[in-house]
């Protein structure tokens, strides 16, 4: 997608924003491959987790184990639609991916181990969370980016914010920040019965967009 969008608008200056595990398909997009940085001007990344391994932990109790579940079944809702493509190539079983462990699924591991993982020819669903994170090539972005983390967020505990503030501390173009309150992409503002129509999340991206943006 961004490469038809730079193709189309080869002079365009682009910001590019990633939410959760978004914000991980963000770094990951730029450091694997620096090209695809001179088309952006900054990036945004809101409380992703950084390591696939370390930031997964939570997802096993209380209502990490919750989200956890409620993830996996809107992904097989999406995968049903294309069923047959995946799991059945010209009407014969493609035993490349584990059709049964898919289908009774309940946790995204078992979705990453029954197909995700295979897409790129990983060994096991452990090999496949070792990598899918951006922890060991955040190193390679050299652009404007703002990583935003909360310190309550019940699904990615602060022990994986030393990755970004160390990132921070060695880039000149990068900020981490944290905010104290916020959960997991909440950052309302206003009254809890009655929430302003914006939250803090536009705010700070707009704000931090607009900042480097008069600085170019």
């Amino acid at each position: 997608m961004m490469k038809n969008v730079c193709e189309m608008y080869p002079k365009s200056r682009l910001v590019i924003v990633g939410f959760s595990m978004g914000g991980n398909i963000v770094v990951r997009y730029l450091a694997e491959d620096k090209s695809r940085q001179k088309s952006i001007v900054c990036a945004v990344s809101w409380c992703q987790g950084y390591d696939g391994l370390r930031s997964t932990h939570s997802l096993s109790f209380g209502c990490g184990r919750f989200y956890n579940y409620m993830v996996t079944m809107n992904f097989k809702k999406i995968l049903k639609p294309h069923w047959n493509e995946l799991f059945y190539m010209n009407n014969t079983s493609n035993s490349k991916y584990d059709e049964k462990k898919v289908k009774l699924a309940t946790t995204i591991a078992e979705i990453e181990d029954g197909l995700l993982r295979h897409f790129d020819g990983h060994k096991s669903g452990h090999d496949y969370k070792a990598k899918c994170g951006c922890a060991h090539i955040i190193h390679n972005i050299n652009v404007p980016l703002l990583l935003l983390n909360s310190e309550d967020d019940p699904l990615i505990k602060p022990d994986v914010h030393d990755i970004p503030m160390k990132y921070s501390k060695k880039s000149e173009k990068a900020l981490f920040a944290t905010l104290q309150h916020g959960g997991h992409l909440g950052f309302y503002r206003g009254k809890w019965y009655k929430p302003d129509t914006t939250t803090l999340l536009e705010t700070l991206s707009m704000e931090y967009i607009e900042a480097i943006l008069e600085n170019v």
